[in-house]
């Protein structure tokens, strides 16, 4: 179907699905940059850095603390700040922290991209500790 035969709802449908791409590469770009460059996140940014969504890395994060609870891992205290939001305490994780947690989450995951997820993030640390 060439460009004129498309329709311009078609087209700009096609467009507003492109940004989304780009979007969450961008964001999933960030969140690895971001741990990259301090060496440590949250739960959720190391989920968005394999490639989650955010609403999906918050969900994913929830399980993972209780996981890192029952590991006995800590991570580092910390001050989340996110856009006109309060302040928030909240718990940072190195990229091998990050990874025993996820080898644990990935053993309950539910869905299959939180798997894939879990894995990626294992992978992450099995290249940082290389």
């Amino acid at each position: 179907m060439s460009n004129r035969t498309r329709t311009r709802v078609d087209r700009r449908a096609r467009r507003a699905a492109l940004r989304r791409i780009v979007r969450a590469r961008a964001r999933t770009q960030r969140a690895a940059a971001r741990i990259a460059r301090t060496g440590v996140g949250s739960l959720a940014t190391h989920a968005v850095a394999a490639g989650l969504t955010v609403r999906e890395a918050r969900s994913a994060a929830g399980t993972m603390r209780r996981c890192a609870a029952r590991l006995g891992i800590e991570g580092t205290a910390g001050v989340s700040y996110a856009g006109r939001a309060p302040a928030r305490a909240c718990r940072r994780y190195t990229v091998g922290e990050a990874a025993l947690i996820a080898a644990d989450y990935a053993k309950r995951a539910r869905r299959a991209d939180y798997r894939a997820m879990a894995a990626r993030v294992v992978r992450a640390g099995l290249a940082a500790a290389a």
